[in-house]
């Protein structure tokens, strides 16, 4: 029995971990020193791109996709033996590694871009660019406690404090213009302005948690004390929320879009207003050396429809379930908490901040054929510091044919192997792109997944295609563009 309760939970911790693998997300490094791709100006609105001018093709000028996490690979949650991995992962030993892997907060996310219309021209010594794009991200902090708990079970006098437990997803337009100006011979300052428009909300910014067991043998000893206090927003359409006589919650109900609702009270929905702002520079110590950096996604959305705001916090004594008249586990427990909850449901609106991004970079371009760039990435979300480092070759052989190749040190992993490739026929150009190529692969044992990426923990992928124009090596030898050659 013991032997099947071992094998349940390892399963299920596995299963847990490996879905995370599609939360959690990465933004591209690579593209930032990529002058050719001129949506690299995302980056950094003080970059100018190579090209004169662009035209993004609408929707797929730009298409990126990230998922992963800051804490596990799959070696940390599956046997490893020498090159080989074990699944399932049935076994107390890597159940209790994994636990040990963990950080005190683990983030795990998702996000997404499309770029529905881009374009930019240069007048004189300025570059001005418009972007529409659809941006949708998911953001889950997972204390380590509450997996310890989850895994192990309650000790007799222990106090288990679960106190950032933390989710925030949201799917919004963004309308921006951005501006980039040559201040001086060297120096280029760059701001974009951002009008954005939300569509959809889930933000839990409070949930915490104490469960304290008292010692065994003792007078309450088959009692849990627990408190907690939780607060959560929405804005979703289509989603009503109820409440009992009382006015306390009472359940949820999802409304089915019919005919033209999702247009109306999804897609074109405009009265969650926002605004961002990105600023950066680039200066050129010398004809082959330049510094650069930026901070992006400065903003906040308003959220003032579909509103739903649970708020709520009680203490009580859990002394087990008594599952009589036909009821639920599930049941039961709800209602004992329930009826030990002050709880309230409102709708009155609130805001939401962007997730600040802060790029420092260097680069030396000994030539027209080649580039160095060494990128420093930060952010803080839900309460945690989290720092990248990207080093980057970037190659011009030809007019018609660029690549980079990158190598980035994140969320304590060391293979994090970037490549990508630009392809141009006169003025179309094709660019794929990912900072995310595991290059250690281990053989999956009583399987039918032949490998799997042993250390991954997180995975990125960009492209697009655009019309560039004015880009050709005569009119970069003439200095025709001012970003460093």
């Amino acid at each position: 029995m013991e032997k099947k309760l071992i094998y349940i939970k390892a399963l299920a911790f596995s299963s847990l971990m490996l879905l995370s693998h599609v939360i959690k997300g990465q933004q591209n490094n690579s593209l930032y020193f990529t002058d050719r791709i001129p949506q690299s100006i995302q980056l950094n609105p003080a970059l100018q791109p190579m090209a004169s001018s662009f035209v993004g093709m609408p929707l797929i000028s730009g298409l990126e996709v990230n998922a992963g996490n800051n804490a596990l690979g799959f070696s940390d949650i599956l046997i490893k033996q020498k090159d080989s991995l074990f699944l399932p992962a049935a076994t107390k030993e890597i159940s209790d590694k994994t636990l040990n892997t963990l950080r005190k907060n683990n983030i795990f996310a998702t996000s997404a871009q499309v770029d529905l219309l881009s374009f930019g021209f240069k007048i004189n010594e300025s570059y001005i660019s418009f972007l529409i794009s659809e941006k949708m991200y998911a953001n889950f902090s997972l204390p380590k406690d509450l997996l310890t708990f989850a895994s192990q079970g309650i000790t007799f006098g222990d106090t288990y404090n679960i106190n950032n437990l933390k989710a925030n997803a949201t799917h919004y337009r963004e309308y921006s213009v951005g501006y980039s100006q040559k201040v001086s011979d060297r120096l280029y300052f760059g701001i974009r302005g951002k009008l954005l428009f939300g569509k959809a909300n889930l933000n839990m910014k409070q949930l915490d948690l104490t469960l304290s067991v008292p010692e065994l043998n003792s007078p309450d000893w088959e009692t849990v004390n627990v408190s907690s206090s939780v607060k959560i927003n929405s804005s979703i359409p289509h989603l009503d929320a109820y409440t009992d006589a009382n006015g306390q919650p009472d359940s949820l109900n999802m409304r089915e879009f019919a005919g033209n609702e999702i247009i109306w009270d999804y897609l074109l929905l405009s009265k969650n207003k926002g605004f961002g702002v990105d600023l950066g520079f680039n200066y050129l110590l010398s004809d082959k050396i330049s510094i650069s950096g930026s901070i992006i996604d400065l903003g906040y959305i308003n959220w003032k429809t579909n509103i739903n705001t649970l708020t709520g916090g009680g203490e009580y004594k859990f002394r087990g379930i008594d599952l009589q008249n036909d009821s639920t586990f599930e049941d039961e427990l709800l209602d004992s908490i329930k009826n030990a909850y002050d709880a309230t449901m409102s709708n009155d609106p609130y805001s939401t901040t962007l997730t600040p991004k802060l790029y420092a970079g260097i680069s030396y371009a000994p030539n027209r054929f080649v580039k160095f760039g060494l990128l420093a990435r930060s952010e803080y979300a839900l309460k945690t510091f989290r720092q990248q480092v990207t080093g980057s070759l970037v190659m011009y052989p030809t007019q018609f044919f660029s690549a980079t190749v990158s190598y980035t040190i994140a969320d304590r992993m060391y293979d994090n192997l970037g490549i990508g490739f630009i392809f141009r026929g006169g003025p179309l150009q094709i660019y794929l792109m990912s900072d995310r190529i595991p290059i250690v692969w281990y053989k999956v044992n009583n399987s039918d997944i032949p490998f799997l990426p042993a250390y991954l923990k997180s995975a990125n992928y960009r492209m697009g295609i655009n019309l560039v124009f004015g880009s050709n090596t005569q009119r970069k030898l003439k200095k025709d563009q001012p970003f460093l050659d």
